[in-house]
């Protein structure tokens, strides 16, 4: 049942009638609406050539309508693409943009404009660098800018103290430790969620020239057997999950400590995204968690590594060429 559908049946049941309550007296410009059921329903509808941007209904409640009309838009402004720190996403045929800033920066203006057909409806914003914003503790709700892929079949879990199942997950974030009241993200592994399903959670894109650096993350993996897995990827926009080689897997229980990975990010021609992919294996009682993720500097461990693989690397070049 659809918010429409539900609104008609709960008047039809209540008897309420808004008689023409609501003023009608907006103007949807390259546009029109109709009123129906008795005046407190409008339904909107746009010129030939425009795309209609916002709800296609609205209902009246007392002297109030529940949503305001949508604009009526279409293309002709100019063009606008994606440029160094700023991502530009275009939808209705290049009427309406929508903007994201990279990782370390912070996002001036509107993050979504439309185009009435020569002007777009605010200037274009810009992105402006922030200092040590390439760390994330999870502690506030909009994750700093990680987000939950509509692909996956389920949405990481944000938490605070123990996870729902007993027996499972961790029972306080790292940031904060056992006194404190932090947050982290973790797969839920109950019903209704499935074997083989998965939850999958990117980053906010990073430029390539933040590449050549080390991703650090925490990790919790406690539970009965080897139920869940955890992936981790660095993924380029426009590849398949199906072909990309993890850079750390798990799926055992690692105990009720919380556990330190990161790995060295070679350097990239294009901006990229950290994607963590947590799958559902073969029940409910294994919850994963991830907290404190940041892009940066390598510990010293892993430069060490770094440069044994780039004179390994050099050696075999050399040896070829003799």
């Amino acid at each position: 049942m659809n918010y429409l559908t539900a609104i008609l049946i709960f008047n039809a049941w209540s008897g309420y009638e808004s008689a023409y309550s609501c003023p009608l007296d907006f103007v949807i410009q390259h546009g029109q609406y109709n009123v129906t059921t008795n005046g407190y329903i409008l339904l909107f509808g746009c010129d030939k050539g425009f795309f209609l941007y916002g709800l296609r209904s609205a209902v009246c409640f007392g002297t109030v309508w529940s949503n305001p009309p949508p604009k009526c838009i279409t293309n002709g402004c100019p063009k606008v693409e994606s440029a160094g720190a700023i991502s530009v996403e275009a939808n209705y045929e290049g009427s309406q943009l929508s903007f994201r800033c990279a990782a370390g920066f912070e996002l001036i203006g509107n993050d979504s404009i439309h185009c009435n057909g020569s002007h777009w409806s605010a200037p274009i914003p810009k992105c402006v660098e922030k200092r040590g914003n390439l760390s994330c503790d999870f502690e506030t709700k909009d994750l700093c800018g990680w987000s939950h892929d509509p692909e996956g079949d389920f949405d990481w879990t944000w938490e605070t103290g123990t996870t729902p199942t007993q027996g499972t997950g961790p029972s306080y974030d790292h940031t904060l430790g056992p006194n404190g009241q932090g947050h982290y993200l973790f797969i839920e592994t109950s019903a209704p969620n499935k074997n083989g399903y998965q939850a999958i959670l990117k980053s906010p894109f990073y430029m390539a020239d933040q590449s050549g650096q080390c991703f650090s993350f925490w990790y919790h993996s406690y539970g009965s057997g080897f139920l869940s897995k955890l992936e981790v990827f660095v993924w380029k926009e426009g590849e398949k999950k199906e072909d990309l080689t993890p850079r750390f897997t798990l799926d055992y229980v690692t105990g009720r400590e919380w556990q330190n990975e990161n790995f060295y990010i070679p350097l990239q021609n294009e901006p990229f995204k950290i994607m963590f992919v947590g799958t559902r294996l073969k029940g409910h009682k294994h919850d994963i968690a991830i907290d404190d993720v940041s892009l940066g500097p390598c510990p010293v461990i892993t430069r060490l590594c770094v440069n044994v693989q780039h004179v390994s690397k050099w050696e075999e070049d050399r040896t070829r060429s003799l």
